[in-house]
């Protein structure tokens, strides 16, 4: 991979930078560094056939779309939160500071954003 310069540079040529591109893009979409030598080992058994490789980006693209269903789940109940924030925090601070009145302070923003 790459040709060396005396001052301990390397020349990478473009084949090298899409393998660094591609390995880089497999780490980020969480490919653990095992699996990641797992397969960098399979490709380059000649009697491996490319369906095993295959088998192996689908795991992860399956793995990565769970991440992300989970992701998009946690970023709407946020969303919900903030949403709902003065509502929550008006409720909780008036039954806190002022027992007896509570209902009426939440009542009185209400109708305040009315």
């Amino acid at each position: 991979m790459g040709n060396w310069y005396c001052r301990c540079n390397r020349d990478y040529c473009e084949r090298d930078l899409n393998w660094i591109y591609y390995v880089r893009s497999l780490r980020q979409a969480g490919m653990l560094i095992e699996s990641l030598i797992e397969y960098m080992k399979l490709l380059h058994q000649p009697d491996t056939s490319p369906e095993v490789r295959r088998d192996l980006l689908i795991d992860q693209r399956d793995e990565l779309m769970q991440q992300l269903r989970e992701t998009r789940q946690t970023i709407a109940y946020l969303s919900y939160k903030i949403d709902h924030f003065q509502e929550h925090i008006l409720s909780s601070e008036a039954a806190q500071l002022f027992p007896q009145q509570s209902n009426k302070i939440i009542d009185d923003s209400h109708n305040a954003e009315d």
